[in-house]
């Protein structure tokens, strides 16, 4: 072997160890740096997915804790479970309906009863169904429950938040929320910083340990309570089931793939987090160094060799060149090159060694752009962050919008507006509220430091048509935003006095798919960006739905109002009621009598006309008692032509009792005509609504209250703004005040459901909506007409028509008799003594008693010895109407009338009903009671 040989042998010897040594150092080193890189990501997103999940279950626990904390609702239940009566069902499903209104991800909201079956539920499909081995019930018995899930109709899955219903330490029942995982499934399904292979797994046990995912993977779309791991397969998605935080260096998830992975408990839960990447993947760095390296090592080899060979011609200037670039090389000046003009051996070394420089060149640059990788990924870290800041923010906002008592719309609507300005670090702001109908946009609130500066004039009306591109989102029906407005096309200048704006970011406001309204924010210091559209949007949608909360709230609080009103209403009815009964069974003994007298008085006898004042007085008495029904709502009355005139007198007569001495009243009655076709109750409401508001105008110093009525013709001129109304005669009836008037910006809303301009005092704002209800239902018109500071005045026209009414003139001719066997029933022995003569001095044989159950058993004993029978209907023994159905089972084709003083339970209407032929009300004339009775028995014979 000559020395070439050897030396060649010797340099392979020396330098192929050290060679392999150093690459086989690096690349372990590499690979545990890689590895122990990847699983610090790993489980940094680990704890990110970790508390988010956290985060959403802390969520669901106090939204389930709002609702089953709600009073009404529990209180509701408890009134339904003590008597099962349909209102209080009726009530919990509204609330129901309301909550799910208000969070969009409930499905549905199901009230159990301790048994487990359910009451109430925002889906009426599903009351009656039954729950009581379901999991989420026995749960929701023991305290709220947040973890469990299952599959609705459409196969998705949903959390079912279940919680104790509980009123005075009474368990009531549990309430069930379904609530869409949507939000959920996309923070699991979030795969940012995870590559083509990584996924987050979140997964629950079984009674039998094994592992059932919770959502879909990223492999397996179906996998959501589907797709199950047994709990001695050893995978990490079963180990993530241990409190401890665990990375796993080789592992093999689901699919059986190689990968590393991180878990995380959920605590509270029985759920196990597992963020995984397949290990080819994340180690495909280490493959391409390695190849690098090696390629590296052979060329080194081939180097080493060809080097030695040309050793004898010159080895020590060409190795210290070497050396001087190796030295150089090694001081990280890796733009050095070898002399690779010198030949043989050395130069190939020489250019070996360029290309190796070359190649560790194109490592340090996978390592660069690695570095940037995870740069990328802190700046994805500290936006995230900030995004939670601001949702933070957002939060503390919202916390504070919801939580105040707010007196007035307006007070909440400026503080959510000043806000809105401070959460997107902005100037200055405005909140329009849009009518898309009618093409309008109208001015609602400015935000402080805009109304501090602006001089232009607060117009109330933009039409959209000529709106510039400020109202470009609503256009657009998506957040817009300028962020050089100045060089806008599309912008129209400003109004004089306005202030100048640079930046500007407009977002819609919707109320489900219909936009309401549309809030600006301008002049941020910085360019407005995503996260500011989303912060404004999130804000003001949520700002919304509180200010929807409170009106309804405020709803709640007018139908309680009204609630207790009706119960008011219902005892004076009551009370009416009673008083009508007794009174008229005393008119009943007054005006029989004395009609039985005037039929023994001769003409010429003034005693008889004494008789007939008796008869007029008792008349009115009656007349009296039905008024009384009617205004305490216990007589309906159905429209029907009616003089005005003496509707108002009656009304002003009231009003004047009714409201204070420091209101003046004068009136103007026209006294022809004046005849409408209208219910006496409603067009005495709607009198007493317009004079109660105009009182209420001049409450401060007091006023002058005018009403009058006259018939007016009206013509198609005057009828231009009412298309739907006909030219012709009128009755006009008008109110005026001489208080402070109405504002022009807000005259066309008064007749808008719970719009007011005073501080409520018991009221909400309802007045003028039922007037201008109850004119319309009448095919009336309305006016109004009111400057500030001198009042206010209101025509009412209602159409005119012909009077049908006429007073019936006595009935001529002699009264209708007979001879038939007539049975009377009536617990007033004086009623049962008065009706029983009456009909005998009309030729009837008269059997008359005050038993119910004496004529029962009279009538039991002898059936065919009755030919009609007359009853009354309120009887301490048995009611008219039980004694009817007595009768018909002995024999039914008995004609029977029913008679009464008053009887909240039977009417004319509905006498049909209870098998009755005839029905009159006390006190009754001996002509009506002989026509009804002669025609039911000649009824009977044909």
């Amino acid at each position: 072997m000559n020395i070439k040989n050897k030396l060649a042998t010797a340099f392979l010897l020396l330098a192929l160890p050290p060679l392999i040594i150093t690459t086989l150092l690096f690349y372990f080193s590499e690979k545990n740096a890689l590895t122990s890189q990847v699983l610090n990501h790993l489980a940094s997103v680990a704890s990110i997915q970790h508390n988010r999940i956290t985060d959403i279950l802390s969520f669901n626990r106090e939204r389930l804790n709002l609702v089953t904390s709600r009073t009404q609702l529990r209180a509701s239940l408890a009134e339904y479970l003590a008597g099962e009566a349909p209102e209080p069902r009726e009530r919990m499903n509204r609330i129901l309906r309301d909550v799910c209104a208000v969070a969009r991800d409930f499905h549905h909201i199901h009230v159990y009863s301790p048994t487990g079956i359910v009451v109430a539920s925002s889906d009426l499909g599903k009351i009656g169904e039954r729950a009581a081995d379901q999991a989420f019930f026995q749960s929701g018995l023991k305290g709220n429950n947040v973890d469990q899930l299952g599959l609705d109709a459409d196969g998705k899955p949903v959390f079912y938040l279940s919680g104790p219903l509980i009123l005075n330490g009474q368990l009531l029942g549990v309430a069930l929320i379904e609530v869409a995982t949507d939000s959920f499934v996309s923070t699991i399904n979030d795969y940012t910083g995870l590559g083509a292979s990584g996924e987050t797994v979140l997964a629950t046990r079984d009674e039998k340990g094994a592992a059932v995912f919770i959502a879909p993977t990223r492999f397996e779309k179906q996998a959501a309570l589907k797709l199950t791991i047994p709990g001695e397969a050893g995978l990490p998605i079963n180990q993530a089931f241990t409190s401890e935080q665990t990375v796993f260096m080789d592992a093999q998830d689901y699919r059986g793939v190689p990968v590393l992975a991180a878990t995380r408990y959920i605590e509270g839960t029985d759920w196990g987090l597992v963020v995984k990447i397949n290990r080819a993947e994340a180690l495909a760095p280490l493959h391409e160094t390695q190849k690098l390296f090696g390629i590296a090592a052979l060329l080194v080899s081939l180097l080493v060799t060809l080097f030695s060979l040309i050793l004898s011609r010159g080895i020590t200037r060409p190795i210290m060149g070497l050396a001087a670039t190796a030295t150089a090389i090694s001081d990280e000046k890796l733009e050095m090159r070898a002399d690779e003009t010198i030949g043989g051996e050395i130069g190939l070394l020489a250019s070996a060694f360029n290309r190796m420089t070359n190649n560790l060149l194109k490592a340090r640059q996978l390592l660069v752009d690695k570095i940037s990788e995870l740069q990328a990924e802190v700046r994805i870290r500290q936006d995230t962050e900030n995004a939670l800041r601001l949702d933070e923010e957002r939060l503390e906002s919202l916390l504070t919008l919801s939580s105040t008592q707010w007196q007035h719309r307006q007070e909440l609507i400026d503080f959510g507006l000043e806000e809105a300005v401070r959460l997107t670090r902005s100037k200055g702001g405005y909140l329009h509220f849009v009518d898309e109908e009618k093409g309008s946009i109208d001015l609602y609130s400015w935000s402080r430091e805009v109304r501090a500066i602006c001089k232009a004039e607060k117009n109330p009306h933009y039409p959209l048509a000529s709106a510039g591109i400020w109202a470009d989102c609503l256009r657009r029906r998506e957040p817009v935003v300028h962020n050089d407005y100045q060089h806008e096309a599309g912008k129209k200048g400003y109004p004089e006095g306005h202030f100048a704006v640079h930046r500007h970011m407009s977002v819609p406001v919707f109320d489900r798919k219909k936009i309401i309204g549309i809030v600006g924010v301008g002049n941020k210091e910085e360019p407005y960006n995503g996260a500011d559209i989303r912060q404004l949007s999130l804000f003001m949608s949520s700002m919304w739905q509180i200010l929807l909360k409170q009106q309804a709230e405020d709803e709640r609080e007018r139908v309680e109002e009204q609630l207790l009103q009706a119960h008011k209403m219902e005892a004076i009815g009551t009370l009416a009621g009673g008083i009508a009964h007794d009174f008229n069974n005393i008119l009943q003994g007054i005006l029989g009598y004395a009609d039985l007298s005037r039929d023994h008085i001769p003409e010429s006898n003034p005693a008889r006309e004494m008789i007939d004042q008796v008869l007029r007085a008792g008349k009115r008495a009656s007349e009296l008692v039905n008024h009384i029904l009617t205004f305490s709502r216990k007589s309906e009355q159905q429209r029907k032509p009616l003089q005005a005139q003496l509707l108002v007198k009656e009304t002003i007569q009231l009003l004047r009792a009714s409201l204070p001495a420091s209101t003046e009243i004068r009136s103007t009655v026209q006294t022809s005509g004046g005849i409408i076709l209208a219910e006496p109750s409603q067009i005495h409401q709607l009198l007493v609504n317009l004079a109660t508001n105009a009182a209420q105008a001049m409450d401060e110093n007091g006023g002058i209250l005018e009403i009058s009525l006259e018939n007016v013709a009206l013509s198609a001129a005057d009828l231009t703004d009412e298309p739907d109304r006909r030219p012709g005669d009128y009755v006009r009836i008008s109110v005026r005040d001489t208080g402070k008037g109405i504002a022009p910006e807000i005259i066309d809303r008064i007749f808008e459901p719970y719009f007011t301009t005073k501080e409520r005092r018991g009221g909400y704002g309802m007045g003028l909506a039922i007037v201008h209800g109850i004119v319309r239902s009448h095919d009336g018109i309305i006016r109004v007409a009111s400057r500030p500071g001198e009042g206010t005045r209101f025509d009412v026209y209602f159409p005119a028509v012909e009077s049908e009414t006429r007073e019936e003139t006595e009935m001529s001719g002699s009264l209708p008799r007979g001879s038939e066997r007539i049975l009377v029933v009536d617990d007033e022995a004086v009623i049962a003594e008065l009706l029983s003569q009456r009909l005998k001095t009309l030729g009837y044989q008269v059997t008359a008693t005050v038993s119910s159950r004496a004529a029962l058993e009279m009538f039991r004993s002898q059936p065919d010895g009755f030919d009609l029978v007359i009853t009354d209907q309120s009887m301490p023994e048995m009611s008219g109407v039980k004694l009817i159905r007595e009768l018909r089972q002995i024999k039914p084709d008995v004609p029977v009338i029913l008679c009464t003083g008053y009887s909240s339970k039977v009417d004319a209407e509905s006498a049909d009903g209870h098998g009755i032929n005839a029905f009159f009300m006390k006190p009754v004339e001996l002509r009506t009671l002989s026509s009804m009775v002669r025609r039911l028995l000649d009824k009977k014979t044909a």
